[in-house]
């Protein structure tokens, strides 16, 4: 079944600042006798020349022996009278004479020398300044990634810690002290957040590399990689919650067996004429895989649940006989992934109750939430075998190896199963996450995307 992703666009808005330098000037005279012939003294202590000849003020006076426009009625009260003269004129400018009568001509007296003034003290000049050398401004630097922008070095990361992702590049990630601070996928460990491993194979008699524990069959050496749990919901798909020690762990339950050995919890149980399979250890219903729940033209039913019931000395998890699914028991334990027989009337051999016939070939699979996820190799991904007006499913199907961003045409190129179109019609698109967590990479924002059959909403990342 083939559904495109509704596509979405983020708006991103730029601004500019503006770079405001100033600039001080340097002191010239403290009186007009520091001035060249003709200037005078301003007050902000430069030396300026407003005129050279009478012309040059055209009335707003004559032309001063220090080069400055000056009323001509107190040319006569002496040199220490002009700037006085220069006040009195911009105070009070010209008024308007009417009649023929112009004022007479006035020529200017002769120059004359300044009064005696002190000279300065002695004022030692400031050294010679080298200036400094050119300086090359610095190449532009790319801006360091944030939690699970794609990485290939620590270089990358504003943390400065890269971690390994499975297949693909890694991710920026960082500290932590809970699996509440890494997000749905990823698992805080040794102080950092790490990419959920739940479900890898690891050997229980060795040195475990997984990123939390190894949890096995010790007389077989079948064992995978798990975390903590404090109910099945915490689990990924078709795992159980399960105390080991003091510690409760996410144990792989739905698959089929002939004896004990065959299952990592050591633990196989025949229920019916026909059913056997893996199971594990519980304190309450609570602890064991959740069921799917279907929508049956319109009519949302759940599949029967597990129950915990006394088996050997200990409580078990107990796969439900009764199945919804053409009215029968259930006929077999085939886990997600396996191979299914989709005619009608068929019988469905698969733990979950239901088998994908879009699928080629089809295929058995379980439905997930994303904080659950679904073990190592699959990822939690929507699924629409009615059609793209049909109801929206979570399930497992297996995943890809693209990183978040990465280039993709469909789901299963990315690690999490989520491929995003960039517009309608584009078959293109980027490689996402569910964010129920809030949690997103860079340029991406978390954005509703509905509601999954059984109640569980759905967001993802998108740009």
């Amino acid at each position: 079944m083939h559904r495109r992703a509704p596509s979405f666009a983020l708006l991103a808005l730029l601004a500019g600042l503006p770079l405001v330098a100033s600039r001080c000037a340097t002191p010239q005279c403290q009186i007009n006798s520091d001035c060249p012939a003709r200037q005078y003294c301003t007050p902000e202590n430069i030396c300026l020349q407003e005129c050279a000849e009478d012309r040059d003020c055209e009335g707003r006076g004559v032309c001063s022996p220090n080069g400055r426009c000056v009323s001509p009625m107190k040319l006569d009260a002496g040199p220490d009278a002009v700037a006085d003269a220069a006040d009195d004129v911009a105070a009070e400018p010209p008024t308007d004479v009417a009649g023929d009568l112009a004022p007479p001509d006035i020529t200017p007296p002769p120059d004359r020398p300044p009064p005696d003034v002190a000279p300065p003290p002695d004022v030692t000049p400031p050294p010679d300044v080298t200036p400094p050398p050119d300086v090359t401004p610095p190449p532009d630097v790319t801006p360091r990634g944030a939690y699970l922008d794609p990485c290939t070095s620590t270089a990358d990361c504003q943390s400065m810690d890269c971690a390994p992702l499975g297949g693909a590049s890694g991710f920026c990630t960082r500290p932590c002290s809970s699996r509440r601070d890494c997000g749905d996928g990823y698992l805080c460990a040794r102080g950092r957040c790490v990419a959920d491993d739940t479900g890898a194979s690891c050997d229980p008699r060795a040195a475990s590399m997984c990123a939390a524990y190894c949890f096995g069959n010790g007389a077989s050496g079948r064992g995978h990689c798990t975390r903590e749990c404090s109910s099945g919901r915490d689990c990924p798909a078709g795992y159980a919650c399960q105390v080991v020690g003091t510690t409760p762990v996410c144990v792989e339950v739905e698959a089929s067996c002939t004896r004990a050995a065959d299952c990592d919890t050591n633990l196989c149980v025949g229920v019916g004429p026909s059913f056997s399979g893996c199971t594990a250890t519980c304190r309450t219903a609570a602890d064991c895989p959740q069921r799917m729940s279907i929508d049956d033209a319109g009519r949302v039913i759940a599949l029967p649940p597990y129950s915990c019931q006394p088996f050997g000395g200990a409580q078990v998890c107990v796969a439900p006989v009764q199945g919804v699914i053409a009215g029968g028991d259930l006929a077999g334990s085939d886990p997600i992934g396996a191979t299914c027989n989709s005619m009608p009337g068929a019988p469905v051999l698969c733990r979950s109750g239901v088998c994908d016939g879009d699928e080629m070939p089809p295929s058995c699979v379980q439905g997930c939430t994303p904080t659950g996820g679904c073990p190592s190799g699959y990822a939690c991904r929507p699924w629409l075998p009615d059609g793209p007006t049909g109801s929206v499913y979570l399930v497992c199907r297996p995943a890809g190896r693209g990183g978040l961003g990465s280039t993709c045409t469909r789901g299963s190129d990315c690690l999490t199963g989520l491929c995003q179109a960039m517009s309608a019609g584009d078959p293109s698109g980027y490689c996402t996450r569910f964010c129920n967590d809030m949690i997103c990479p860079t340029g991406m924002r978390c954005t509703p995307a509905g509601t999954a059959v059984g109640g569980t909403p759905i967001a993802i990342c998108a740009r």
